[in-house]
């Protein structure tokens, strides 16, 4: 987190304290009774827990215990446990009698389950008997709601299949922490499943291929499992539903009668369409017999997969990119080109963001500031378009804002977990935005197998590109016959402590070294000449200036400057980067080095300093392979593509 960010936090967390004084005293109330409670010592060992991780877009990880008990001292609110299956042997029956002993709650169960309740316990109203609640044949869940809001006003609701494991008493204190915690949108949690000796982390819907799948094992396990998720449907046992929701959905007795699988997916769609969001929180583990295969129904087919409006009333597809920053960035760049791109082309196109008007590019379009992604998120909702996330942080706002009204796309430019090499947690949040339910695109082969490692699939590939009549062989500039090119940037992943050292050891044999970039400090040198934040025609012209080039990345999502190098005639030296995979072919289009081999690019970079054939060659076909990558036609496919969405 940069300064700028720690201030910014700071600053929302004192208007936040300012706003909710009464909040901040029941806190720390509840902090002196937990320390009463449990003793010094155990007091400072669940305060010594790692507390969930709260990202910007609003993805938590796991809560600490220290989190929900200090919460639960303040705040406890009454259940009513919705028992399902016509019968309970004596040893359940007695679990259940002595869990209420310890559970603020009320049975509602079948007749013969009722019964046996009612013997084994000293409270003559322990259950309340009800013949929907058999499992068998048709759920009513209206009727059932309706006597529920009847006779136990303000409890929640936990469904708990009698054929699967009980829930135990810390289940019922975590899923209650997570309803009233995780999000003010949250009204429905689940948890995750074991079953068959795997852990199935909620259900996704896959877009492609028309179905609701479970979340299971994958071939690349970044943590992502461990991630809460929000989900379109779920299995019933043991999900918790919060009462203001019960009371809040809008069902009809005539909306569907079913099986309870069928009903409580309906009743978890039908409260997503109210902005009632269900979350899978997986961490939270029940042990089931079975793990039923979740149906698309016909209210699904019409919800998720009927056409929807996209375009405006002039009939222009509508196209709103959502940015995390519009600061410089190849990434951005691409985006920016997108935007100018497809407005040439007659689409209506906006960029929204948490920052504001670039200064470093010119942008045809008024960017959208907002304060934050859930801003971007409400505001997004309403609007009939195609929404593009192009970074992960993006991924959840999009996704939200996109389960009712236009359609999501996700733009992944690269594996986005390259990002962060020291922050498991961050890994793991970055891949659990990679969802089904968005249309997913990616710009190289490389991320494409990286992306369906981790699940996704039936990706289109719509790789970057350059402007040609901005970056192209200009045969009026002479060409230096001792100057390399590097792009001067210390962010890790671009790795240029790699080219600075082998530049370096060359001593004297060093040829003249040009930077360009927004870091004139990177390298202090009697033969570097440090280029800040030239155009993009300037840019061109160092191309072509330049004998050579050196990218020394460790990972791109592509490498705009390596496409631009070949496209002005540069000769490129370069390492395997991943997405420079389709364009960057050793010994034909470049000379590649590996990773962090001094002695060999600075063997590589005097050699193709001297080898003017080499040049020569390296020139040729990299002027060819760059043509299939203009602009022009990657604009029209990006086009084609938004438009068959519509």
């Amino acid at each position: 987190m940069s300064g700028k960010q720690k201030l910014r936090a700071i600053k929302h967390k004192a208007s936040w304290v300012a706003k909710h004084p009464g909040q901040v005293v029941e806190t720390a109330a509840g902090h002196a009774r937990l320390a009463v409670q449990a003793g010094p010592g155990k007091y400072m060992d669940l305060r010594r827990q790692k507390r969930s991780h709260q990202f910007g877009c609003g993805i938590k990880t796991a809560y600490s215990q220290y989190e929900i008990n200090t919460w639960r001292l303040a705040h406890s609110y009454p259940l009513v446990l919705l028992l399902v299956g016509e019968t309970v042997n004596d040893e359940r029956a007695r679990e259940l009698v002595a869990l209420q002993a310890v559970v603020r709650c009320h049975f509602f169960a079948a007749p013969s389950v009722a019964e046996k309740l009612q013997a084994l316990s000293d409270d003559m109203h322990i259950a309340t008997a009800t013949a929907q609640l058999t499992g068998v044949g048709t759920f009513t869940f209206t009727g059932l709601r309706a006597t529920i809001m009847q006779t136990h006003m303000d409890n929640d609701i936990i469904l708990v299949n009698l054929a699967d494991m009980l829930p135990d008493h810390a289940y019922f204190e975590t899923i209650q922490h997570v309803a009233y915690n995780y999000h003010e949108e949250v009204g429905i949690v689940a948890p995750s499943y074991l079953y068959d000796s795997q852990q199935y982390s909620g259900v996704e819907f896959d877009r492609t291929a028309a179905e609701f799948r479970w979340m299971g094992s994958v071939e690349s396990d970044i943590g992502q499992l461990a991630i809460p998720r929000y989900t379109l449907t779920n299995y019933w046992h043991g999900l918790y539903v919060r009462f203001d929701t019960l009371s809040r959905l809008a069902l009809s007795s005539t909306d569907i009668n079913g099986s309870i699988d069928e009903v409580m997916s309906y009743v978890i769609g039908r409260a997503w369409q109210q902005n009632i969001r269900t979350l899978t929180y997986s961490p939270l583990q029940l042990q089931v017999v079975t793990l039923p295969n979740m149906k698309l129904l016909p209210f699904h087919t019409t919800w998720l997969l009927e056409p929807r409006r996209t375009t405006n009333a002039k009939g222009q597809t509508r196209v709103i990119y959502v940015l995390n920053a519009t600061t410089v960035s190849g990434g951005i760049k691409v985006v920016f080109e997108h935007v100018n791109g497809l407005l040439k082309r007659g689409f209506e196109v906006e960029i929204w963001s948490v920052q504001g008007q670039p200064d470093w590019m010119d942008v045809n379009v008024t960017v959208k500031k907002f304060y934050n992604y859930q801003d971007i998120e409400l505001a997004l909702r309403d609007e009939d378009a195609i929404k593009i996330a192009t970074w992960w942080e993006t991924g959840p706002p999009v996704w939200l804002a996109s389960v009712n009204r236009g359609v999501g796309v996700n733009f992944i430019q690269e594996f986005e977990p390259w990002f962060y090499p020291d922050d498991a947690d961050a890994r793991a949040a970055v891949v659990s935005t990679y969802r089904r339910e968005l249309v997913s695109t990616t710009t190289t082969s490389y991320n494409q197998d990286e992306l369906e490692a981790v699940g996704l699939r039936d990706m289109m590939i719509i790789p970057v590109g350059y402007d040609g009549s901005v970056y192209h062989e200009d045969k009026k500039v002479p060409r230096a016959t001792d100057t390399m090119l590097a792009v001067g940037r210390s962010f890790f992943q671009k790795n240029f402590e790699f080219t600075k050292q082998a530049w370096l050891s060359l001593g004297d044999k060093r040829p003249a070294l040009t930077l360009f970039g927004s870091e004139p400090d990177i390298l202090h040198d009697e033969r570097v000449q440090y280029h800040v934040k030239p155009t993009n025609e300037e840019v061109n012209t160092l191309y072509n200036t330049a004998t050579l080039m050196v990218q020394t990345s460790r990972h791109e999502g592509f490498c705009l400057p390596a496409i631009e190098a070949m496209a002005a005639g540069c000769p490129l030296i370069c390492t395997d980067m991943h997405g420079n995979r389709d364009f960057c072919i050793d010994g034909e289009t470049c000379l590649m080095v590996e990773h962090d081999n001094i002695a060999q690019l600075a063997g590589v970079i005097e050699r193709l300093k001297e080898d003017t054939e080499l040049q020569a060659k390296l020139r040729k076909n990299g002027l060819a392979m760059a043509k299939e990558y203009e602009w022009s036609a990657i604009i029209d496919r990006v086009g084609e593509f938004y438009k068959s969405l519509s």
